[in-house]
């Protein structure tokens, strides 16, 4: 049963049973004697034609595993019905076996990688075996199931016996089907749904209408349900009230014309029809909330080649190993010449290009690997393998494939789906090695991910208006074009703030020289941490007046901020001019050691010292909407200058460097930060740093407020720091 939600998402629940071992899995309800509409497979065959068709709407399904049976079905039992359906290209897996709120990703990305169904399995699942089959309550909780009480309370109750702090950090059911508890001759009784009320229950206000109980599970747990489970969806006050609190839970315009099921076609009417009372459909209230990237295909072994490799000159020797120019083989082609056949390759390159984003990103072109004559076929019915050494070199492999390329025989051609290369003793098709051979979906970041897909959006041909997109999908392009990452700078003193100058880059790698306003902030250029961040794309703005106010609002509000030294922040924060937006939620500081120690009021000389009235620790705590923040350290390379008490004069005249002991910094940068982040939501530590330290220092800072108390003696530990000796560093 299908529920639409803010024209974007849809969800989908039912029963599944096995009737005896050798049977499909079914789509049944309490009993298969008494209600069976079909197979699953059958099912999810026709949820894959309609996901073909709606390229825009995510789904989740959730299945109820032979409940009210003596047995549960194997989790793996699940992969056949779903792999025969077709439906295993959408099916999004997850990146752990247990995810919170902030873990999820969004909708928008969910389209964007195609990745458009979500599956769950109440009771069985087995993650090791089946990852994308969703165990349901490592994920969501559910209040009282079948409940009979008409106040539905909002409590947790399955799984049992779940800590509160983890299920506030969860997503939730809130089960709204009020039951009636009935005696039957041989049965000890059964609970039905309480039909009468139906139009009571399922209303916008009211006492016991799922409008209340969705305000009072808001107040209870601070945030709507994500998933509202109702009987008969269709009744209520209006037809498709719950619709309506569903849109309002959302904060989004409820189009009531838009719905519902007639009574005499909706799945109510149906099994009234038939004396049963059974139906009931999952509601959606809020959105997914980071997706993993996941591979478009698997790569295949490596596949063994003919390869050319000649040794490289003798005056090349010495640069294999090091130096910028390193020595790289470069293939030396034979003349082109008037070839039929490498035309046909050329056109099945393209055409794979055009289709495959992995392929676009290889940059594959095919050589003539020396001067023998082309082939072509002499006859139609030609039985016989006509061949020549090509070799097909792309943008990654220093050493090409070179292989014998052939039309095969006794096979409809030429075309160039009959085209096929020798590897090792075997002929494969050209086009399964291309496949086999492209780049990983997850290789596909940073700068290197933005070449593919404008190589691929420009050989494909594709377009469309951006206005036509949902509003999620086009906040997302906003904040690529002009983040993820900004560096807000203000062009002077007390001047207004703008999104900055970006860091451009004609590299990716762990440290970007950052050339522009670095020289704005402290006089010297800064090594920063991460990939590169462009400057922000502001011709957006120019667009029209509703890009304008979008672009605007994804760049403050969507990116993230990053502060490079403690000035750039400073002069941001005593900007004249703000953005009008909540536009400090998500910051990043990424400073060197000496400008933490600087940040946080830590003086060197010939001691150290706290001088807390220019200390900037004070203003994290009071940073309005402050959502997370990021507190991110450079690398060692930095070198001394970038280290408290890094150059010291050892006798006069001259200096020596040294550089501290980074775990240690660390440590006592987080000692001076304690009371300033320890009470902030999502404080994270970031950048190039030692695995344990980073992971001990997340751990503190995850941990409830309660549990905070009587972490450390901050006062103890900081005066333990400033009485260290800069000499003993």
């Amino acid at each position: 049963m299908v529920c639409l939600i803010s024209s974007m998402m849809e969800f989908e629940g039912f029963e599944t049973q096995k009737p005896n071992e050798t049977s499909a899995i079914r789509l049944c309800h309490t009993s298969c004697n008494l209600l069976d509409v079909g197979t699953l497979e059958s099912y999810l065959a026709t949820v894959k034609g309609w996901l073909d068709q709606n390229p825009f709407e995510v789904i989740a399904i959730m299945m109820g595993n032979n409940n009210g049976q003596d047995t549960r079905n194997p989790a793996t039992d699940y992969i056949a019905p779903f792999q025969s359906s077709g439906i295993m290209e959408y099916i999004w897996t997850p990146p752990s076996a247990s995810l919170n709120l902030t873990d999820w990703p969004t909708l928008a990305e969910m389209i964007i990688r195609n990745k458009r169904v979500v599956v769950m399995l109440d009771y069985g699942a087995d993650q090791e075996q089946v990852p994308w089959l969703l165990s349901e309550f490592n994920y969501q909780w559910q209040t009282p199931f079948s409940p009979t009480d008409p106040a539905f309370p909002c409590t947790e109750q399955r799984p049992p016996n779940q800590p509160e702090e983890v299920s506030r950090e969860r997503m939730y059911v809130m089960n709204h089907n009020l039951n009636i508890e009935v005696s039957l001759p041989g049965v000890s009784s059964i609970l039905i749904p309480a039909y009468s009320l139906l139009d009571e229950i399922n209303a916008v206000s009211g006492n016991g209408s799922v409008g209340l109980n969705v305000q009072n599970c808001e107040k209870m747990w601070t945030r709507p349900p994500n998933w509202i489970l109702v009987d008969y969806y269709n009744y209520g006050n209006f037809n498709g009230s719950v619709f309506q609190v569903a849109a309002t839970a959302n904060n989004v315009t409820y189009n009531e014309q838009s719905c519902c099921g007639t009574e005499g076609t909706s799945a109510a009417h149906a099994l009234r029809s038939q004396g049963l009372f059974i139906a009931s459909l999952f509601v959606g209230a809020y959105l997914l909330c980071e997706l993993i990237a996941t591979p478009l295909i698997n790569p295949q072994e490596v596949l063994s080649t003919y390869v050319r490799c000649c040794p490289p000159p003798s005056d090349k020797l010495e640069m294999l190993d090091h130096g910028k120019e390193k020595y790289k083989y470069t293939f030396e082609p034979a003349p082109r010449q008037n070839d039929p056949v490498i035309r046909y390759i050329i056109r099945l390159i393209r055409d794979m290009k055009a289709k495959h984003i992995g392929v676009a990103a290889m940059n594959f072109r095919v050589e003539p690997t020396d001067k023998s004559s082309p082939f072509w076929l002499a006859l139609p019915d030609y039985t016989t393998y006509c061949s020549k050494l090509y070799t097909f070199v792309d943008s990654v492999d220093e050493f090409p494939v070179t292989a014998w390329v052939t039309f095969a025989p006794a096979m409809p051609g030429p075309t160039e789906n009959n085209l096929h290369l020798k590897i090792g003793k075997e002929w494969v098709v050209l086009k399964d090695w291309l496949l086999s051979s492209q780049m990983p979906a997850k290789e596909l970041v940073g700068e290197k991910g933005y070449r593919a897909q404008r190589t691929w959006w420009r050989l494909n041909g594709k377009h469309f208006r951006l206005a036509d997109l949902p509003t999620e999908m086009r906040m997302k392009i906003f904040e690529f074009a002009l983040g993820p990452r900004i560096y807000p700078l203000t062009t002077s003193k007390d001047a207004e703030v703008r999104f900055g100058l970006g860091f451009r880059n004609w590299h990716d790698s762990s440290k970007i020289d950052q050339r522009h306003p670095s020289l704005l902030y402290g006089g010297r250029e800064h090594q920063v941490t991460g990939c590169s961040a462009y400057e922000p794309n502001i011709a957006l703005l120019s667009i029209n007046r509703q890009t304008h106010g979008e672009a605007l609002q994804a760049g403050w509000e969507d990116t993230r901020k990053c502060f490079f030294s403690p000035i750039q922040l400073r002069s941001v924060l005593e900007a004249s001019t703000k953005p009008n937006y909540n536009w400090l939620n998500h910051l990043i500081l990424d400073f060197t050691m000496s400008d933490w120690f600087s940040f946080f009021g830590v003086r060197v000389r010939s001691n150290f010292y706290m001088d807390s009235g220019v200390s900037l620790g004070p203003i994290l705590p009071t940073l309005n909407g402050l959502s997370t923040l990021q507190l991110w350290f450079r690398s060692p390379e930095d070198g001394a200058c970038y280290y408290p008490s890094g150059m010291r004069n050892v006798r006069w005249g001259v200096k020596h460097s040294f550089t501290c002991c980074q775990r240690t910094m660390v440590d006592w940068i987080m000692t001076f930060a304690w009371p300033f982040v320890k009470d902030l939501p999502k404080v994270r530590l970031g950048g190039i740093l030692k695995k344990d330290t980073k992971d001990k220092w997340n751990k503190l800072l995850a941990l409830p407020a309660r549990d905070k108390i009587g972490i450390m003696d901050h006062a103890v530990e900081q005066a333990a720091i400033l009485d260290t000796p800069p000499a003993d560093m």
